[in-house]
């Protein structure tokens, strides 16, 4: 089976990231979920971050998008696969514009923004942490 999901990298004006203690995957990881029927996956992106937090944000948008019909890129693309299921995860990169953090009890244990230099400190999974790493390397993209 696979199962295509959508997450987002939430930066604070600090350029701290969100992440959620998950429950189900039982480490931290940035908010996101899976891409329903209909559904883009920047909008399922967007969708999943105010369930799971309540936070609203925008996505950045990549300088490089073709034309007014060019959905938002994902700054990666990622594939794993967790017990038997496969998993596509689209990540986006997001900027926090408002509200305060309500976590979905049912999801998740509790949240913090973390800074560059913390992400090696902090349990999530190495695509994350590589991406993240990825990113911040990138001057072209602050």
């Amino acid at each position: 089976m696979i199962i295509t999901t959508a997450t987002g990298l939430i930066f604070n004006d600090e350029k701290e990231i969100l992440f959620i203690n998950h429950k189900k995957f039982g480490n931290w990881v940035p908010p996101g979920g899976k891409v329903e029927a209909n559904e883009f996956p920047h909008e399922a992106c967007l969708r999943e971050i105010f369930e799971e937090t309540g936070l609203k944000v925008k996505l950045i948008e990549d300088k490089h998008c073709l034309d007014e019909y060019s959905a938002p890129r994902p700054f990666a693309v990622t594939c794993w696969e967790r017990d038997k299921v496969r998993y596509i995860d689209y990540l986006y990169i997001c900027k926090y514009t408002g509200g305060e953090v309500k976590l979905e009890e049912k999801e998740a244990y509790g949240f913090k923004w973390v800074s560059e230099k913390a992400i090696s400190k902090i349990d999530t999974f190495s695509n994350i942490a590589n991406n993240i790493k990825s990113f911040f390397k990138s001057s072209e993209n602050w």
